[in-house]
């Protein structure tokens, strides 16, 4: 039996070569539809990995005092992110009303205060890589045509004719020169009559002083009307009676009774009568630092002593009757 071998069959040159032409064709067409599906690492960067920018304004030309949008729009290479703080440059000159951040976009509200027109140059925008760094995003300038509002109302201004120059004249002057002075003369003499007058007055009007004994006596009895002894209030009454008697004591004595100690006082005095004075303050001492309770007729007691010493007292002193209101003449 023989065994075929196709290796070793003599092939016709022209059907290998029509065979290789559509091998060719056939890899050619394959390679072609494959071609997008491969990866392009080699290729030149795409948008998404570079990033991009663009501006754009809602109206081309507005009025003075007229507010417009600034739209940019941005997109972030891969991993890329802005800052916390957006930081935007090419602004500069644009007075901006309040800005709006969304995914992609940054919305711009832009016045426009003055009448030229209003151009940037290139706006940039600051991102952040994957890697921490910074790089900038940029695009072109804005402008936008400022039209005066003068010009949309030139039908409605109903401008005038200019009129001739109008001579004029202060008619005032003369009366500023005489009036102020005149004014300040009249000032002034009322200013002396009211001076004299408040003088005259002061001097006619002679104050009275109430008497030492006169005071004390009536500090004792607005101490009785009070009533604190009758509520239990014995220490309270007699803080205020050994102060009644010790102010009385400085007005006629000369000297800070009401500061010193009852132990001062008694070595300070000079007077036989002021002795009566130095018991009393001292059965006052002792309801006030001793608790000692006293009774209601040792109150009166004491009452009468001080009235009588207040009376003995003041019969030796010589008030000016002109200038001191005393008992008698008070009735």
């Amino acid at each position: 039996m023989y065994r075929f071998h196709p290796q070793k069959l003599p092939l016709c040159p022209m059907k290998h070569c029509r065979i290789s032409t559509v091998r060719t064709i056939f890899w050619t067409l394959a390679f072609l539809i494959l071609l997008p599906s491969l990866p392009v690492g080699a290729q030149a960067p795409s948008v998404d990995s570079q990033g991009s920018l663009s501006a754009s304004l809602n109206r081309e030309s507005a009025p003075v005092g007229t507010v417009v949008l600034l739209n940019l729009d941005y997109c972030l290479p891969r991993g890329g992110r802005l800052p916390e703080k957006i930081d935007i440059q090419g602004l500069e000159n644009a007075s901006i009303v309040d800005q709006k951040f969304d995914p992609g976009r940054i919305s711009i509200r832009v016045i426009l205060e003055s009448t030229q027109t209003l151009g940037t140059g290139p706006i940039r925008l600051k991102y952040i890589d994957e890697l921490g760094d910074e790089h900038w995003l940029e695009t072109g300038g804005i402008r936008i045509d400022v039209i005066s509002n003068l010009e949309q109302k030139l039908d409605e201004r109903g401008l005038k004719p200019i009129r001739d120059i109008i001579p004029t004249q202060s008619y005032w002057r003369p009366w500023l020169f005489w009036g102020i002075p005149a004014v300040l003369i009249v000032v002034a003499i009322l200013g002396m009559i009211i001076w004299y007058k408040r003088r005259t007055d002061a001097s006619r009007w002679r104050p009275q002083q109430i008497a030492p004994h006169v005071r004390a006596k009536r500090s004792i009895d607005d101490l009785l009307r009070s009533g604190s002894f009758e509520q239990g209030k014995y220490k309270a009454f007699y803080f205020r009676f050994s102060e009644i008697l010790k102010h009385y004591l400085e007005e006629i004595r000369g000297f800070p009774a009401a500061e010193f100690t009852t132990e001062e006082i008694s070595s300070s005095i000079s007077h036989k009568e002021d002795y009566s004075i130095v018991g009393l303050l001292k059965q006052a001492d002792l309801v006030k630092f001793a608790d000692a309770i006293p009774t209601s007729a040792r109150r009166d007691g004491e009452v009468a002593t001080a009235l009588s010493y207040i009376d003995e007292t003041s019969s030796m002193l010589q008030p000016d009757p002109g200038n001191v209101l005393d008992e008698e003449q008070k009735a």
